[in-house]
């Protein structure tokens, strides 16, 4: 299937959402390459993407961020914000500071597991251990100031209550691209395809808000409960899609 994706406004919009990959040509997998569904301009599908094959499809990490086009510290950043925010979580945010940004809670859950399993080791003994695994130079001084406050502030993750819903609704909308669906069941395919990840999420959240006044009002219409929603989502896409494209304009 040959690339022909829409220029000059989806980068405007990837731009717009501080979601555009400056190096779509370091990408190399094989959807970004041959399906209009996947943008390697799109850094919030190519994140998903990229530890989807990681998570789902056992690829090794190296192999996944070499096809990405990113470091393994990028893929390890972009793993630890999926796992605490879902796909939200994947757009990029302001970096703090320096220290504070390289120390993140994949490493630091790395360095509590390194020292649960072979006991207490120092700040200078962890430095290489940091170097092998995530390709990160920490000051030892850096180690032991998180490793403090860390233990005085520890608290659970949370993850993002959207995630469960955003991430089923994509596999919904990559099935059928692929061809893998039984039936169309995915809601946005064309907001998502002309205007990316970002714009495609707030139209889902849009449709979620709306969704039980929608409802409410279809009781005794004579479609059943799935009926109703898929009808809703169809719907709601369509909508979007108008509305994004008339803002083009």
């Amino acid at each position: 299937m040959k690339k022909s994706l829409p220029e000059a406004s989806k980068v405007a919009g990837l731009k717009s959402h501080g979601t555009l990959n400056p190096h779509p040509e370091k990408v190399i997998d094989r959807l970004f390459i041959e399906h209009d569904f996947f943008d390697a301009r799109d850094s919030v599908q190519l994140k998903y993407e990229m530890l989807r094959r990681v998570r789902i499809e056992g690829v090794s990490v190296s192999q996944a961020a070499a096809d990405f086009g990113v470091s393994r510290p990028s893929f390890y950043q972009a793993q630890e914000a999926f796992e605490l925010g879902g796909l939200s979580g994947l757009v990029s945010k302001k970096r703090g500071p320096r220290n504070a940004h390289k120390l993140s809670e994949s490493v630091m859950k790395f360095l509590e597991e390194t020292m649960a399993r072979e006991g207490f080791l120092s700040a200078a003994k962890l430095v290489p251990r940091l170097k092998e695994q995530f390709q990160l130079t920490a000051h030892p001084r850096s180690i032991e100031r998180a490793l403090k406050r860390r233990k005085k502030n520890a608290s659970p993750p949370v993850s993002s209550t959207d995630a469960p819903d955003l991430v089923t609704d994509y596999e919904a909308l990559r099935e059928e691209v692929l061809g893998t669906a039984s039936r169309s069941k995915g809601k946005g395919l064309v907001v998502l395809v002309r205007h990316g990840m970002r714009a495609w999420m707030k139209a889902c959240d849009s449709v979620v808000e709306a969704r039980p006044e929608t409802q409410e009002r279809a009781e005794g219409t004579g479609f059943c409960e799935s009926e109703r929603c898929e009808l809703v989502g169809i719907l709601s896409s369509i909508v979007m899609a108008h509305c994004l494209g008339v803002r083009e304009s």
